[in-house]
């Protein structure tokens, strides 16, 4: 779990990064980027001749994208981590599974009502970001699921954006709540406690041997 702590606070950081430039960028530059964004871009040796008009929610889009390679991580981690009921299940992950809804079948029986908020915006920014990779189109699901999260638990963010309209915001929406979910897997799950023994035997011996 600290490692995913450690990953996600790295992300946002740079996402942070990226956030405060084009901010920066907008309000110093915003007239010379619409006259002369060539000129802009050779003072830095670049070769940028045209800006999008939505490049803001484009910048947006990585925010998710990397958040969500960060949680994925963190999902597939847990899935090898030794007595982890994702590590000794019998349930067969199959390709076509989702690792959120996958883990949370697999390490839990109960609906998980305390973070069920902070489950369905994972699942919304999963949508999301397989609409960005892959340049499809928002669906029925993706719809229903935004309709499904409440912004009341977040009241200072203006957020779940649609996926042409995304900003700074939905980032950090996506990481708290992915941060929430990980840490309600990680500490609530029933470990196996003869597996983890058995798979640190030898680390165990070396630690008592002096005692």
């Amino acid at each position: 779990m600290s490692l995913f702590k450690n990953e996600l606070g790295y992300v946002n950081a740079t996402n942070q990064y990226v956030e405060l430039s084009v901010r920066i960028t907008e309000r110093d530059y915003g007239v010379e980027l619409k006259n002369n964004l060539c000129g802009l871009a050779r003072d830095v040796n670049l070769n940028v001749s045209t800006l999008t008009e939505d490049y803001m929610c484009r910048i947006s889009k990585s925010y998710i994208v990397n958040i969500h390679s960060c949680f994925e991580k963190f999902l597939k981690s847990f899935k090898l981590l030794p007595g982890s009921p994702a590590n000794i299940t019998t349930n067969k992950k199959t390709a076509d599974d989702d690792w959120l809804e996958w883990t949370l079948k697999t390490s839990f029986s109960n609906g998980e009502n305390d973070i069920k908020n902070d489950i369905v915006i994972c699942e919304y920014y999963r949508l999301i970001r397989n609409c960005i990779v892959h340049n499809g189109e928002p669906s029925a699901e993706l719809k229903n699921k935004c309709a499904l999260i409440k912004t009341a638990d977040n009241p200072r963010l203006n957020a779940p954006n649609r996926l042409d309209a995304l900003t700074f915001d939905d980032q950090v929406l996506f990481s708290r709540a992915a941060y929430n979910v990980a840490k309600h897997i990680f500490n609530n799950s029933q470990y196996d406690i003869n597996t983890i023994i058995e798979t640190y035997k030898e680390s165990l011996l070396d630690l008592i041997k002096p005692f």
